[in-house]
């Protein structure tokens, strides 16, 4: 693995591979130690933010406030339903969870934000059905729901909650579980609608029947979450996007810390490599599928090199930087390679010992290159056209 994780920095991958694990649920059979290490890092990322005075960076769950970055969902159940929506469809299934949110008219509330937010939704993508690129930023709601949910909101309205349906009633909370006021923004999420939910959380947790216990394991700062992410139980908490860049600060700082753990950190590269990324990449960007490319070729060992336009697309100061890294990671082989780079950029030809240009099929030039003093010589077969 680290000749590996070598070859995936030179590419330009390792992050993508980090992220993709980050993101990854662990198998409890795969965990092979990385929940304590998990909650080690968790304690170390956050001791790192609070010695950077970056705290407010992750909002982190707290049992008696309402966390503005999570769902309402998180918020009411405050931990993660081990079965994804089917714990949370038989959660609200449940004679004792109705009970529980008819307290303070929550169910009301829940109801009327679910119908609201509903209607907005159907508003802004109506007629996208068949613009796939434009559905994909509807995370909380398939196509195929999109129509049930334009029927159900010409059957209902806000305030029809005492007529309405049991089956209508629970489309329309459960969808109000997926509502972020900072995300969506459509103003529906009150302060008075906050502290109701902050009570039914603590109602859920105190009277709980022992049938519905698994459902949900609770948010909890010693416990690894089984059903969460590695990054869920890394942060503990959620980015507060209000903060600039913030993402980019977290990222940075873990990507420190893994570097000082590099048991975990290649437990985390095996992790982020056995990612789904779909039929030829299709789940990859452009540039991810690129740097793929040139990474399943220098994991090969071999005396040549043939690579034709591998960057096209990338900015020239990312080509340059590439160029740079896999050259030098090419020379330090114990037998140094030729190099054949066909460039989308000829002013980058001065990293190769000789240029080579054609034409329409036809030689133009083929002069020596002066290498710049600090690019380490390769072979004299390495040129650039």
């Amino acid at each position: 693995m680290g000749s590996l994780s070598e070859v995936l920095r030179v590419a330009g991958l390792e992050g993508d591979v980090i992220d993709f694990a980050l993101r990854s649920v662990i198998p409890l059979d795969d965990l092979e130690g990385m929940d304590s290490q998990a909650l080690d890092l968790r304690e170390s990322f956050h001791a790192r933010l609070r010695d950077r005075g970056l705290n407010h960076l992750v909002l982190r769950f707290d049992p008696e406030r309402f966390n503005s970055e999570a769902t309402i969902g998180q918020n009411l159940f405050f931990g993660v339903a081990t079965e994804g929506m089917a714990s949370i469809q038989t959660m609200v299934s449940h004679p004792f969870f109705r009970d529980t949110i008819a307290v303070d008219g929550l169910a009301q509330d829940l109801f009327a934000l679910g119908w609201q937010f509903a209607t907005q939704t159907v508003e802004i993508f109506r007629g996208l059905e068949e613009m796939p690129e434009l559905l994909q930023w509807l995370t909380y709601m398939t196509p195929e729901e999109l129509p049930r949910y334009e029927q159900l909101l010409a059957r209902v309205d806000r305030s029809s909650f005492a007529v309405a349906s049991n089956e209508d009633r629970r489309a329309l909370i459960r969808l109000a579980f997926f509502y972020i006021e900072p995300r969506y923004r459509f103003g529906l999420l009150t302060q008075e609608l906050r502290e109701k939910i902050i009570a039914a959380r603590h109602r859920l947790r105190r009277n709980m029947p022992q049938e519905l216990e698994p459902l949900i394991q609770p948010y909890d700062p010693a416990t690894y979450l089984s059903a969460g992410t590695l990054l869920e139980n890394v942060l503990f908490g959620k980015v507060n996007q209000r903060i600039g860049n913030a993402d980019q600060t977290l990222r940075e700082i873990g990507r420190e810390l893994l570097a000082e753990r590099t048991d975990l950190r290649l437990k985390v590269l095996k992790l982020g490599l056995a990612h789904e990324i779909g039929p030829g990449g299709r789940r990859l960007s452009n540039l991810q599928r690129q740097r793929l490319g040139l990474a399943r070729m220098l994991v090969r060992r071999s005396l040549y090199y043939v690579m034709n336009e591998p960057l096209a697309g990338a900015d020239a100061s990312l080509q340059q930087q590439m160029i740079e890294r896999i050259l030098a990671f090419l020379a330090a082989q114990p037998q140094s390679p030729a190099v054949l780079w066909v460039l989308a950029n000829s002013e980058l030809a001065h990293h190769f010992g000789r240029k080579v240009e054609f034409s329409q099929g036809r030689l133009l030039e083929s002069v020596p290159e002066a290498l710049n003093e600090d690019q380490p010589p390769l072979r004299n077969l390495n040129t650039a056209s």
